[in-house]
């Protein structure tokens, strides 16, 4: 007896120790053990459970499942697992997972059912962001313009998005299983024997090809290709495919184009020849009479710059040119001559300047003459002595 009571007192101790959560209850659903991870869980004492109704808040959807679980595992007499999720006010939604296993009698009679339980709520929201992150994916590439397959190391389809029946008339499922050749012209095969060859020592591939749809039409796609890896072993072929028939017919038109301009370039090339020679004689003229423009340029230049006579232009009331004889006589005027102050004119003779400008500035007169008092302004604005100059002034258009 002290034996028995030492080995079951082991039991009880392993039992204790798990961090599982154990419980046993008859079929009448009446608790008659829980470990001490099964009530801290709970948060309940052994007290308050062993001996009374047995009982998890479930979903109300869940609590007829449960049923249906221990009456299976009742009737078949074997172990059975079940997963369900558990309700409490003011916690987080906590999913649990139990294995129950009927205790029978030496007459095969369930006396008690053993439910080991566990907590898998991790576990559930690892498989809900797989779930989610693959919904994801999926949407991406199945809503893509271009298409999407997956090939054995073969050549085999294994994989096709939905896009590829817009670019060759044929369901995903029509194309599944078959090798991506069927569906090429054979002169573009030697390209695509290439391309395998690459991915399969590990390298990406890209290239062209013409396939024809159901319909009978020809049309051109591009094709990106990169291997599928397990661990180190390539294992096959994932391939972007994207219509590229606009493009290769526009190829296609500009090089007749092309072609079609040579013709018309090697036609005029004697004209062109002709013309050239006539655009070298002028050129050849106009280099000479620019050559005479220039030596003119620099003639009056020349004239202007040595004058013993004080030239000035003004634009828009402003000088924008004085001869050297004009710096000499009268030192670099003010840039601007606006407002019409004239300061370095006498006070007697400002009047008649003034109104020789306006007029002339106004078109009224197209050349004026007029003599008049000035003083030279010199350093930090101070006059130096009086002198007479007679100027004569001509529109420029």
């Amino acid at each position: 007896d002290h034996g028995l009571e030492g080995v079951l007192a082991g039991h009880r101790a392993v039992v204790e120790d798990q961090t599982e959560l154990i419980c046993r209850f008859t079929p009448e659903m009446k608790l008659t053990f829980a470990n001490e991870a099964f009530c801290k869980y709970f948060d309940k004492k052994p007290h308050g459970l062993v001996g009374h109704p047995f009982s998890i808040p479930f979903r109300s959807e869940d609590d007829a499942e449960f049923k249906k679980f221990v009456a299976s595992a009742s009737s078949k007499n074997h172990t059975a697992t079940y997963e369900h999720r558990l309700i409490e006010p003011h916690r987080e939604t906590r999913w649990l997972q139990w294995s129950i296993r009927p205790l029978t009698d030496e007459n095969g009679h369930v006396f008690e059912f053993q439910l080991v339980g566990r907590d898998i709520t991790e576990h559930k929201k690892a498989d809900e962001a797989v779930l989610e992150s693959e919904k994801k994916y999926r949407d991406l590439v199945e809503n893509m313009n271009e298409v999407m397959v997956s090939l054995k190391t073969d050549g085999a389809l294994t994989y096709a998005s939905p896009a590829i029946e817009s670019l060759i008339g044929r369901l995903p499922s029509e194309v599944m299983g078959h090798h991506f050749s069927e569906f090429l012209f054979s002169e573009d095969l030697p390209r695509l024997e290439e391309s395998f060859r690459q991915i399969l020592t590990g390298q990406r591939a890209a290239n062209d090809y013409r396939v024809l749809t159901r319909s009978g039409e020809t049309r051109w796609i591009h094709t990106s290709s990169r291997p599928i890896y397990d661990g180190d072993l390539i294992i096959g072929v994932h391939s972007l495919l994207s219509d590229i028939t606009d493009r290769k017919q526009a190829e296609e038109a500009l090089e007749k184009a092309r072609d079609e301009l040579e013709q018309r370039v090697l036609e005029r090339t004697s004209e062109l020849a002709e013309a050239n020679k006539q655009l070298a004689l002028e050129i050849e003229e106009h280099r000479r009479a620019w050559k005479t423009l220039r030596r003119s340029e620099k003639r009056f230049r020349d004239l202007v710059e040595n004058s013993l006579t004080s030239i000035a232009i003004v634009q828009d009331d402003h000088i924008v040119y004085q001869n050297p004889e004009q710096r000499r006589l009268l030192r670099s005027l003010p840039k601007s001559i606006v407002p019409l102050s004239f300061e370095t004119v006498h006070p007697d003779d400002i009047q008649k300047v003034r109104k020789t400008y306006r007029n002339l500035r106004s078109g009224k007169v197209r050349t004026a003459e007029v003599d008049f008092r000035f003083t030279r302004l010199t350093g930090k604005r101070s006059h130096a002595g009086m002198k007479w100059v007679y100027c004569r002034a001509s529109l420029i258009e």
